[in-house]
C-alpha cells in the first residue's frame, strides 16, 4: 500500500471514528475515546492545512482545505453535543442539587457554634 491510499484510509476511519463518537454520545460516551477523536481531528485539520493529502495535486489543493473543514466541522459539533447532553443532565438534577444544599444548611444551622 502507498502513502496515498493509506493516508485516505485514516482520514474514512477518522471519519467513521467521528461517527462513532456521535452514536455513542446519547449512550454515555468514555472521555478518553472522546478526546483522543477530538485530537485526531485538530491533528488532521492542521496536517490537511498545512501539508495536505499525499498524491493530490497542486492544482487540487483547495480538496485538502475542503477536507480540512469538514474535520473542523467534526470538532465543532462534537464538542456543541457533548456540551448539551451534560448541560441537559445538569438541568435534570437540579432538584436533588437544591434539596442537598437545603439539607447542608439546615444541618450547619443546628450545629452549636463555638
Amino acid at each position: 500500500m502507498d502513502l496515498a491510499t493509506g493516508s485516505l484510509l485514516v482520514t474514512i476511519a477518522l471519519l467513521a471514528g467521528n461517527r462513532l463518537v456521535l452514536t455513542l454520545l446519547g449512550r454515555g460516551c468514555p472521555a478518553p475515546l472522546f478526546w483522543s477523536i477530538q485530537g485526531l481531528n485538530l491533528a488532521a485539520v492542521l496536517f490537511l492545512s498545512v501539508c495536505g493529502l499525499p498524491g493530490i495535486s497542486s492544482g487540487l489543493r483547495i480538496l485538502n482545505y475542503m477536507i480540512a473543514i469538514l474535520f473542523a466541522l467534526h470538532f465543532v459539533e462534537n464538542n456543541r453535543r457533548r456540551t448539551a447532553l451534560f448541560a441537559n443532565s445538569r438541568a435534570g438534577g437540579g432538584e436533588d442539587l437544591e434539596e442537598r444544599r437545603r439539607n447542608l444548611r439546615d444541618s450547619l444551622n443546628k450545629e452549636p457554634h463555638s
